[in-house]
């Protein structure tokens, strides 16, 4: 998913959080060839947004922390919306 330009990012910062977000989705990649939907590729892409509005640059730091954030996603998903009666 090639990430659109904007103002916050050179050219050179674009190709790193791109190359991040592929990785990320290329280790979410079961051994059966299929990757993440496009709600996990969206996740993915704004958590790698958000660390590098932060300044982060380095990939894997940005890759983990993309990674890092789909677990409390998943956590934050199953947790009941009403209490049990």
């Amino acid at each position: 998913m090639p990430l659109k330009s904007t103002a916050a990012f050179d050219s050179e910062t674009l190709e790193i959080l791109q190359r991040a977000h592929e990785e990320a989705c290329m280790w979410l990649t079961g051994d059966d060839g299929i990757g993440p939907d496009e709600e996990t590729r969206t996740a993915l892409a704004l958590r790698i947004i958000e660390c590098a509005k932060n300044g982060e640059r380095d990939p894997e730091k940005v890759k983990a922390y993309s990674l890092a954030g789909l677990s409390a996603i998943a956590i934050e998903s199953e947790k009941p919306t009403s209490k049990p009666q």
